[in-house]
């Protein structure tokens, strides 16, 4: 079914939507991002053509370590709106991350670690910008 209808059928609008958007993001804020997910895929669902619920699947899944799911969802985005600056540096963090074999911990900024781990002589402060979910968000 598309969105229209699945929307229609609920009876649901933009308030409904914005709802669930408000609860998939505190799930965020408290690290829950197995539940996020399940928020953010539903508004996918729901909305195929929202670039700031694509990408913020795409950055969960990059959280949860899941490299090509984020890539999918990064890749989806980017095409409703190529120009985005945040959705590139995550598709960046993914394609590194599956080149690197890295897997992303909720704990500590993955990046770093691996620039360490692949040359031991660079300097200990990291050129990877972080993104926090806040700033990928809004």
């Amino acid at each position: 079914m598309s969105q229209a209808d699945w929307l229609s059928i609920l009876g649901w609008g933009t308030d409904e939507l914005e709802d669930l958007r408000f609860v998939g993001y505190s799930y965020i804020k408290q690290g829950k991002y197995d539940i996020a997910c399940t928020f953010f895929e539903a508004l996918v669902i729901l909305n195929p053509d929202s670039v700031y619920d694509m990408q913020t699947l795409g950055a969960l899944y990059l959280q949860k370590g899941n490299n090509l799911m984020a890539l999918n969802y990064i890749e989806k985005a980017l095409k409703l709106n190529p120009k985005d600056l945040p959705t590139l540096l995550n598709r960046s963090k993914a394609l590194f991350a599956l080149a690197t074999g890295v897997r992303p911990s909720p704990r500590q900024n993955p990046w770093k670690n691996a620039l360490r781990r692949k040359s031991p002589d660079r300097p200990r402060h990291s050129f990877w910008p972080t993104v926090e979910f806040g700033q990928n968000c809004r």
